[in-house]
């Protein structure tokens, strides 16, 4: 949702950067495996999910890494169908946005694709508790394997100070392992 000043059309930059991406991702090879690509523009502008799509395919073509794609600050439901259309490994979305998230999963899920959840509110400082995050992963481990799960922040922890992101990672590592019996 940048300012575009150049002279191409939506279309035209959302390639243009999907062709610098790629090209970046030959230096990657060595050292990573999966990209993922934090997508804001597809829960605002739902109907350019075929940009989204075309930009998705040529980041995929890529041989050495594994695509997913995860959707933020907005309410997933206009664009689950597109996410769930993707062809990559996972998707994900922030649930602070997306409150009948557990409901788009039960609809429709590629058990085979691994989901990125949203739980952890990455725009305050606050931990949160157990007693918040036990019924959205009790909902989510009803509807996606647990190693197909990957509970995550809701967005990136960039504009949060640092002790609070090494706080509310290791928090939400807490909280998933005491869920999954492997915590104290």
């Amino acid at each position: 949702l940048s300012l575009n000043e150049t002279r191409l059309s939506f279309e035209g930059l959302a390639a243009a950067y999907a062709d610098a991406l790629h090209a970046e991702l030959s230096r990657l090879d060595p050292v990573a495996t999966r990209l993922v690509v934090l997508e804001p523009i597809l829960l605002k502008m739902p109907e350019k999910g075929s940009v989204l799509k075309k930009l998705v395919k040529k980041l995929e073509a890529h041989p050495h890494f594994e695509t997913v794609v995860y959707a933020y600050f907005g309410d997933a439901a206009a664009a689950w169908k597109t996410l769930c259309g993707l062809d990559v490994a996972g998707v994900g979305f922030d649930f602070t946005y997306t409150p009948q998230g557990e409901n788009l999963l039960k609809r429709r899920w590629d058990k085979r694709k691994i989901f990125y959840a949203g739980l952890v509110d990455a725009r305050n400082t606050k931990l949160e508790t157990g007693r918040e995050l036990f019924p959205a992963l009790r909902g989510l481990s009803r509807v996606v394997a647990e190693e197909h799960l990957v509970v995550t922040p809701s967005a990136n922890l960039e504009y949060l100070p640092i002790d609070r992101c090494r706080l509310k990672l290791a928090n939400m590592v807490k909280w998933v392992n005491q869920f999954n019996g492997r915590g104290k």
